[in-house]
């Protein structure tokens, strides 16, 4: 799935928004899940 792909997918948007409008700053864990979701919503699954 392709960058734009992922813009263009309405469940994506409002999940970056939210990820964007936390209140307070995620701690390192957090941050690390939520970029492999955002890495696996660009890229897809991890075949290797």
């Amino acid at each position: 799935m392709s960058d734009a792909a992922s813009t263009n997918n309405p469940a994506f948007v409002q999940a970056a928004q939210e990820a964007n409008n936390l209140p307070t700053k995620p701690d390192n864990n957090e941050l690390l899940k939520l970029y492999g979701l955002y890495k696996q919503s660009i890229v897809g699954d991890n075949n290797t």
